[in-house]
């Protein structure tokens, strides 16, 4: 009887154990592409990461855009308004896909640069905070929240190994909201 009463106990506090020990930051290296779940208390669950799929159309066309941004040092990137025509892949709902590429190095870029994209297939808008790292290098970054059903974009101009995500949370949107870079 005893012994039951402590199985069903645990049982009981397995969902608080999980919740307690859920992650609540995720890490893409470069190369890589990784699907996030966001609950809504910020907790996540990720799948294990993939290989990042080659560049499409879509992408390329807001590298592009970013590109042709000209920033000062610390200068915020502004949010790019990309168009999402026929030509923009299908979001998955119900979760969040990201992928970190490499861009090769150009005559602008002779060290090479970094493109996130963010997929939010949620209702809600995405915010998060960032964290690029190289080695025992840390810097944290500005990013703007990623619209709901459509894809954000951030660019470096500079290579770095990976970038760690955290405080993800899907937040109320209304049309007519601005897009905030912080």
């Amino acid at each position: 009887m005893l012994r039951n009463l402590f199985i069903l106990l645990g049982l009981a506090l397995m969902p608080a154990l999980a919740a307690a020990q859920a992650p609540r930051s995720v890490t893409i290296g470069r190369g890589d592409s990784i699907v996030v779940h966001v609950a809504p208390d910020g907790t996540l669950w990720a799948a294990a990461p993939t290989a990042a799929p080659p560049i499409n159309g879509f992408e390329a066309s807001a590298l592009a855009q970013m590109q042709a941004t000209p920033l000062a040092d610390s200068q915020v990137q502004p949010a790019i308004p990309v168009q999402h025509g026929p030509d923009a892949p299908p979001i998955k709902a119900g979760q969040v896909r990201i992928i970190l590429r490499t861009v090769a190095p150009s005559v602008d870029y002779p060290k090479g640069e970094m493109l996130l994209s963010l997929e939010n297939g949620y209702d809600g808008a995405l915010r998060y905070r960032a964290v690029l790292r190289s080695g025992d290098r840390s810097m944290p970054t500005d990013v703007c929240i990623v619209i709901p059903h459509r894809f954000g974009f951030e660019h470096w101009p500079f290579p770095f190994e990976r970038i760690e995500l955290s405080d993800l949370q899907v937040v109320p949107w209304h049309a007519g909201d601005s897009v905030s870079c912080e």
